[in-house]
Protein backbone atom coordinates (compact mmCIF):
# COMPACT_ATOMS: atom_id res chain seq x y z
CA UNK A 1 0.00 0.00 0.00
CA UNK A 2 1.96 3.25 -0.84
CA UNK A 3 1.78 6.50 0.90
CA UNK A 4 0.76 8.08 -2.71
CA UNK A 5 -2.59 5.92 -2.26
CA UNK A 6 -3.35 6.53 1.31
CA UNK A 7 -3.07 10.28 0.62
CA UNK A 8 -5.13 10.07 -2.18
CA UNK A 9 -8.12 8.52 -0.47
CA UNK A 10 -7.91 10.99 2.59
CA UNK A 11 -7.83 13.73 0.41
CA UNK A 12 -11.04 12.18 -0.95
CA UNK A 13 -12.32 11.94 2.66
CA UNK A 14 -11.89 15.11 3.33
CA UNK A 15 -13.65 16.36 0.05
CA UNK A 16 -16.73 14.03 0.58
CA UNK A 17 -17.14 15.52 4.12
CA UNK A 18 -16.63 19.33 2.87
CA UNK A 19 -19.57 18.43 0.62
CA UNK A 20 -21.67 17.02 3.11
CA UNK A 21 -21.80 19.91 5.66
CA UNK A 22 -22.03 22.18 3.10
CA UNK A 23 -25.16 20.79 2.27
CA UNK A 24 -26.34 20.56 5.30
CA UNK A 25 -26.25 24.18 6.21
CA UNK A 26 -27.74 25.15 3.08
CA UNK A 27 -31.11 22.97 3.93
CA UNK A 28 -31.18 24.32 7.22
CA UNK A 29 -30.89 27.69 6.37
CA UNK A 30 -33.74 27.09 3.45
CA UNK A 31 -35.88 25.38 6.44
CA UNK A 32 -35.04 28.82 8.84
CA UNK A 33 -35.62 31.09 5.82
CA UNK A 34 -39.12 29.36 4.68
CA UNK A 35 -40.01 29.84 8.14
CA UNK A 36 -39.64 32.91 8.60
CA UNK A 37 -41.38 33.86 5.41
CA UNK A 38 -44.75 32.18 6.85
CA UNK A 39 -44.54 34.70 9.41
CA UNK A 40 -43.45 37.55 7.71
CA UNK A 41 -46.87 39.12 7.73
CA UNK A 42 -46.42 39.27 11.67
CA UNK A 43 -42.95 40.08 11.97
CA UNK A 44 -42.02 42.14 9.04
CA UNK A 45 -38.66 42.91 10.60
CA UNK A 46 -37.78 39.68 9.58
CA UNK A 47 -34.43 39.04 8.22
CA UNK A 48 -33.79 37.80 4.13
CA UNK A 49 -32.22 34.38 3.46
CA UNK A 50 -28.87 35.62 3.00
CA UNK A 51 -28.87 37.15 7.35
CA UNK A 52 -30.88 33.70 8.08
CA UNK A 53 -28.29 31.52 6.43
CA UNK A 54 -25.65 33.40 8.01
CA UNK A 55 -26.92 32.79 11.85
CA UNK A 56 -27.95 29.19 10.78
CA UNK A 57 -24.53 28.48 9.92
CA UNK A 58 -22.73 30.21 12.92
CA UNK A 59 -25.23 28.05 14.46
CA UNK A 60 -24.62 24.85 12.62
CA UNK A 61 -21.06 25.19 12.15
CA UNK A 62 -20.11 23.45 15.45
CA UNK A 63 -21.99 20.60 15.17
CA UNK A 64 -21.23 20.10 11.37
CA UNK A 65 -17.44 20.16 12.44
CA UNK A 66 -17.95 17.43 14.63
CA UNK A 67 -20.12 15.33 12.61
CA UNK A 68 -17.29 15.87 9.88
CA UNK A 69 -14.34 15.08 12.01
CA UNK A 70 -15.77 12.22 13.30
CA UNK A 71 -16.66 10.77 9.78
CA UNK A 72 -12.85 11.90 8.52
CA UNK A 73 -11.67 9.85 11.42
CA UNK A 74 -13.73 6.74 10.91
CA UNK A 75 -12.79 6.33 7.11
CA UNK A 76 -9.03 7.37 8.16
CA UNK A 77 -8.51 4.79 10.91
CA UNK A 78 -10.47 2.31 8.64
CA UNK A 79 -8.22 2.84 5.76
CA UNK A 80 -4.83 2.59 7.94
CA UNK A 81 -6.24 -0.95 9.04
CA UNK A 82 -7.10 -1.97 5.27
CA UNK A 83 -3.38 -0.44 4.66
CA UNK A 84 -1.72 -3.14 6.27
CA UNK A 85 -3.13 -5.57 4.45
CA UNK A 86 -2.52 -6.88 1.10
CA UNK A 87 -5.26 -6.47 -1.43
CA UNK A 88 -3.88 -9.85 -2.99
CA UNK A 89 -3.24 -13.53 -1.22
CA UNK A 90 -0.92 -15.52 -4.19
CA UNK A 91 -0.53 -18.98 -4.17
CA UNK A 92 2.07 -20.74 -6.74
CA UNK A 93 0.50 -24.72 -6.92
CA UNK A 94 2.22 -27.66 -9.46
CA UNK A 95 1.20 -30.74 -10.87
CA UNK A 96 2.85 -33.01 -13.13
CA UNK A 97 4.28 -29.98 -16.06
CA UNK A 98 1.22 -27.68 -14.76
CA UNK A 99 1.75 -24.54 -13.26
CA UNK A 100 -0.74 -22.41 -11.86
CA UNK A 101 0.06 -18.76 -10.18
CA UNK A 102 -3.53 -18.26 -8.48
CA UNK A 103 -4.23 -15.00 -6.36
CA UNK A 104 -7.40 -14.35 -4.38
CA UNK A 105 -9.20 -11.48 -2.66
CA UNK A 106 -12.51 -11.02 -0.67
CA UNK A 107 -15.39 -10.37 -3.17
CA UNK A 108 -18.20 -12.11 -4.60
CA UNK A 109 -16.90 -15.34 -5.96
CA UNK A 110 -15.49 -14.57 -8.99
CA UNK A 111 -13.58 -17.23 -10.45
CA UNK A 112 -11.52 -16.62 -13.90
CA UNK A 113 -8.80 -19.08 -15.17
CA UNK A 114 -6.56 -17.46 -18.10
CA UNK A 115 -8.46 -14.28 -18.56
CA UNK A 116 -11.72 -16.59 -18.84
CA UNK A 117 -14.99 -18.16 -16.78
CA UNK A 118 -14.33 -21.17 -15.11
CA UNK A 119 -17.09 -22.84 -17.06
CA UNK A 120 -15.19 -21.71 -20.22
CA UNK A 121 -11.86 -23.24 -19.19
CA UNK A 122 -12.93 -26.47 -18.32
CA UNK A 123 -14.99 -27.83 -19.76
CA UNK A 124 -15.72 -30.70 -17.88
CA UNK A 125 -17.36 -30.99 -14.86
CA UNK A 126 -14.64 -33.14 -12.81
CA UNK A 127 -12.18 -30.32 -13.24
CA UNK A 128 -14.11 -27.97 -12.34
CA UNK A 129 -14.95 -29.46 -9.19
CA UNK A 130 -11.31 -30.33 -8.86
CA UNK A 131 -9.55 -26.76 -9.23
CA UNK A 132 -12.38 -24.60 -6.66
CA UNK A 133 -12.44 -27.87 -4.24
CA UNK A 134 -10.54 -25.64 -1.21
CA UNK A 135 -12.96 -23.12 -1.41
CA UNK A 136 -15.69 -25.86 -0.14
CA UNK A 137 -13.67 -27.32 2.38
CA UNK A 138 -12.59 -23.95 3.69
CA UNK A 139 -16.45 -22.71 3.48
CA UNK A 140 -15.27 -19.76 1.78
CA UNK A 141 -17.66 -20.21 -1.76
CA UNK A 142 -19.20 -16.91 -2.52
CA UNK A 143 -16.86 -14.82 -0.58
CA UNK A 144 -13.73 -15.10 -2.56
CA UNK A 145 -12.92 -13.83 -5.76
CA UNK A 146 -10.08 -16.12 -7.89
CA UNK A 147 -7.65 -15.92 -10.62
CA UNK A 148 -5.70 -17.89 -11.98
CA UNK A 149 -3.08 -17.93 -14.73
CA UNK A 150 -2.03 -21.55 -15.67
CA UNK A 151 0.66 -22.67 -18.18
CA UNK A 152 2.27 -26.61 -19.05
CA UNK A 153 0.87 -29.31 -18.75
CA UNK A 154 -2.68 -30.97 -19.81
CA UNK A 155 -5.94 -30.43 -18.60
CA UNK A 156 -6.01 -32.48 -15.60
CA UNK A 157 -2.69 -31.65 -14.20
CA UNK A 158 -4.14 -27.62 -15.08
CA UNK A 159 -6.73 -28.40 -12.73
CA UNK A 160 -5.33 -30.33 -9.53
CA UNK A 161 -2.41 -27.36 -9.99
CA UNK A 162 -4.99 -24.49 -9.72
CA UNK A 163 -6.24 -26.72 -6.86
CA UNK A 164 -2.98 -26.35 -4.85
CA UNK A 165 -1.87 -22.84 -5.87
CA UNK A 166 -5.58 -22.20 -4.49
CA UNK A 167 -5.10 -23.85 -0.79
CA UNK A 168 -2.13 -21.90 -0.70
CA UNK A 169 -3.37 -19.14 -1.43
CA UNK A 170 -6.58 -19.36 1.01
CA UNK A 171 -3.96 -20.12 4.00
CA UNK A 172 -2.25 -16.47 3.65
CA UNK A 173 -5.73 -14.98 3.41
CA UNK A 174 -7.08 -16.84 7.32
CA UNK A 175 -4.47 -18.70 8.33
CA UNK A 176 -7.89 -20.51 10.10
CA UNK A 177 -8.47 -22.48 7.44
CA UNK A 178 -4.58 -24.65 7.54
CA UNK A 179 -5.82 -27.05 9.17
CA UNK A 180 -8.75 -28.38 7.47
CA UNK A 181 -6.80 -28.11 4.00
CA UNK A 182 -3.87 -29.88 5.27
CA UNK A 183 -5.71 -32.70 6.35
CA UNK A 184 -7.62 -32.93 3.11
CA UNK A 185 -4.24 -33.26 1.33
CA UNK A 186 -4.95 -30.14 -0.68
CA UNK A 187 -1.33 -28.33 0.17
CA UNK A 188 0.65 -31.47 -0.30
CA UNK A 189 2.50 -31.26 -3.36
CA UNK A 190 1.75 -34.58 -5.51
CA UNK A 191 5.21 -35.38 -7.36
CA UNK A 192 4.21 -38.24 -9.31
CA UNK A 193 4.94 -37.64 -12.79
CA UNK A 194 5.14 -39.78 -16.18
CA UNK A 195 8.01 -42.46 -16.25
CA UNK A 196 9.63 -41.78 -19.29
CA UNK A 197 9.45 -44.30 -22.22
CA UNK A 198 12.08 -47.02 -22.47
CA UNK A 199 14.51 -48.09 -25.57
CA UNK A 200 13.17 -51.58 -26.77
CA UNK A 201 9.43 -51.22 -25.46
CA UNK A 202 6.75 -49.16 -26.90
CA UNK A 203 6.14 -46.95 -23.75
CA UNK A 204 7.85 -46.90 -19.92
CA UNK A 205 6.84 -50.71 -19.69
CA UNK A 206 4.84 -52.03 -22.09
CA UNK A 207 6.71 -54.27 -24.22
CA UNK A 208 5.97 -54.79 -28.10
CA UNK A 209 3.29 -57.36 -28.96
CA UNK A 210 4.82 -60.98 -28.83
CA UNK A 211 4.71 -62.83 -32.83
CA UNK A 212 5.48 -66.47 -32.78
CA UNK A 213 5.98 -66.19 -36.38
Amino acid sequence: MTAYRKERDVAKAKKKAKKKAKKKVTKKAVKKADAAAEVEVEQPAVADAEEVAEEVAEEVVEEVVEEVVEEVVEEVVEFEEDATAPLWYWGLGRRKSAVARVRIRPGSGLVNVNKKPLDEYFRIERHRRAAVTPLGAARLEGRVDVFANISGGGITGQAEAMLMGLARALVKLDSGVEPVLRTAGHLTRDSRMVERKKYGRRGARRRFQYSKR
